[in-house]
Order: C-alpha cells, then sequence, then structure tokens
C-alpha cells in the first residue's frame, strides 16, 4: 500500500514539475506565440474577405398535407403529422429528379442542371410538416429566382406524380442581403487558433 502511495506522489510531482516547464518555456515564447496567432488571424481573415467567393443564401417554404380533405384546426393527430413528414421526404427525392430539375432550367433559361443540384438544398424544417427550399449561389438573386422556379413547378409536378396530398407554397424566396459564407469572424478566429 506504501508504494502505491509513493508512485502516486511522484507521478504527482512529475506532472507539477511538467506543467511548471511548460508555463516557463510559453512564457520564454510569448512574443512569438502572440506574432503567430496574429498572422493566422490577419491570413484567415484576408482570404475569407478578399479570397474565398461570396456566397448568398435564399429559401422559402411549402407546407405539405397528407390528404386532400380539409381539417379543422385542433383535430390533426400523430399520424397526421408522421404522414406528412414522410410525404414531405419523398417529395425531396421527387423535386431532386433531373427531370424535375431540367423543367427548372428550361423555365429559369440561365441556368444547367448540373448548376441546380449543386445549388439546391431540401429538408424537411424541424420536424415539421414543412419543406424548406434553400438554394446557395455567389449572386443573391439568382438564389431567389432558383427557389422561386422550384416552388412554381412544385406543386403541379407533386400532384401529377404522387396523386395524393397537396403542398402549398408559403411566401416568396428574397435574394439575401448579406453573404451566409465565407463566415468571416468565425475563419479569424479560427486562423488565430491554427
Amino acid at each position: 500500500m506504501l508504494a502505491l502511495g509513493t508512485i502516486g506522489e511522484n507521478e504527482f510531482m512529475q506532472q507539477e514539475l511538467s506543467l511548471r516547464e511548460l508555463f516557463f518555456a510559453l512564457k520564454k515564447r510569448w512574443k512569438g506565440i502572440v506574432v503567430c496567432t496574429l498572422l493566422g488571424a490577419m491570413a484567415a481573415f484576408f482570404l475569407s474577405g478578399y479570397v474565398l467567393p461570396k456566397k448568398y443564401t435564399s429559401s422559402l417554404d411549402l407546407y405539405v398535407n397528407n390528404s386532400n380533405k380539409v381539417v379543422e384546426s385542433g383535430n390533426r393527430n400523430q399520424n397526421d403529422l408522421n404522414a406528412a413528414q414522410m410525404l414531405a421526404n419523398t417529395y425531396i427525392v421527387i423535386l431532386k429528379n433531373p427531370e424535375v430539375l431540367r423543367q427548372v432550367a428550361t423555365n429559369m433559361g440561365n441556368i444547367t442542371v448540373k448548376e441546380l443540384n449543386e445549388a439546391l438544398t431540401l429538408k424537411v424544417a424541424d420536424d415539421t410538416e414543412v419543406l424548406r427550399i434553400s438554394a446557395e449561389t455567389e449572386e443573391p438573386q439568382l438564389s431567389a429566382d432558383i427557389c422561386n422556379a422550384l416552388a412554381a413547378v412544385a406543386p403541379e409536378v407533386l400532384q401529377r406524380v404522387v396523386k395524393a396530398g397537396s403542398v402549398e407554397v408559403i411566401g416568396e424566396a428574397t435574394a439575401a442581403t448579406a453573404p451566409s459564407s465565407p463566415n468571416t469572424k468565425r475563419n479569424t478566429v479560427l486562423g488565430g487558433l491554427l
């Protein structure tokens, strides 16, 4: 028992010495550390602010109803919600189909199917019956136009393919006023830490 206690004390003393040595090593080189931190932060700030392309995100929401009948508010149950969420996930697959994207690209006239596919993100919003369409491009108006063009064809395409449920566009996508990426503040902090 005595031997174990001695080993524990020795390890503690070694850790204390190691921390003390580390502290003095950092104290000795603090100027270099500060300079490296500032250089890293400035490099990341410059890259984020002036080199990396700015991207703008726009989005709009579609409300998914799992049945064609009108349900009085308050009378929906968990099964209705689950069915609508599953239907929204089905809608995502359908709307990302190349034929649907080709139709949207043709309607827009200034974008390819590949560019549409890369710009678009579709997801169910926070376990709700809402399907969120988002687009991120280097042009704020183009991002909004992509969302609005897809929302314009979505109800007809979904009704034709699924033949059940309905979808309603909630509002309209507008052009973003500020870039969504790169995040200059976050990148500057990370550059300083690196």
